[in-house]
């Protein structure tokens, strides 16, 4: 699952199927790189929504600063609950990790050891101007888009399309519409419960999807 804001205030979820171990692109742009996996399910998550029956697995997140140039990778294994930020591996299970990347591509990760949540969440956000959080399961991901500011009116990619300016949506008929695209079918989902968000959206559920590999 995913949740992004979009540029005239509103929020979009939703849900992706694709063929297992397939990768792709879910932003690209000048200075990020996310891309990710399709998975299929653990058994005791085997249930689908809808028509959806993979899920997002590892995430690959390079990002280039503005600044000094220099380009930051991280690694995201759903499976193992953990983070990789160069050699350095940290493993995220009940206390939320945050990474955080300076304007000179400094480096922190962090972990608040005063929260205990069943959950297990990471939080990667950079000074300029992007940020993502996760949720992790037994062996997949949901993911939340907190900060795009940092983004050109360039930005693609499978969730990126959605992040420029000349998004519409037409609430009468229920319609999402964007540049170079048809059309997709949404409908408003009050607090989406996938999700475990307060916020309301507009759900749409995008397939088959393919991409470029993990970094």
């Amino acid at each position: 699952h995913f949740f992004l804001p979009l540029a005239n205030g509103d929020n979009l979820c939703f849900s992706v199927q694709g063929q297992p171990d397939f990768m792709f692109s879910l932003i690209t742009d000048k200075y990020v790189q996310l891309n990710a996996q399709f998975v299929l399910p653990a058994e005791e998550e085997s249930h689908t929504i809808g028509n959806v029956s993979t899920f997002l697995g590892n995430l690959g997140l390079l990002l280039r600063c503005p600044v000094s140039g220099n380009t930051t990778r991280i690694k995201v294994s759903a499976r193992d609950h953990t983070v990789q930020v160069g050699d350095s591996i940290t493993t995220v299970r009940d206390k939320p990790v945050t990474v955080t990347v300076t304007d000179t591509s400094t480096v922190y990760v962090t972990m608040d050891t005063k929260v205990k949540d069943e959950s297990a969440w990471l939080y990667i956000t950079s000074e300029f101007g992007f940020g993502i959080k996760a949720r992790f399961y037994k062996k997949h991901l949901d993911l939340f888009l907190t900060k795009t500011n940092g983004l050109t009116a360039h930005v693609h990619g499978l969730i990126g399309q959605f992040l420029t300016s000349d998004v519409k949506l037409d609430a009468e008929y229920g319609l999402m519409k964007f540049s170079n695209h048809s059309p997709i079918s949404v409908r408003k989902a009050p607090a989406w419960h996938y999700l475990h968000t307060n916020e309301d959206c507009w759900y749409g559920i995008a397939t088959d999807n393919q991409g470029t590999g993990v970094i």
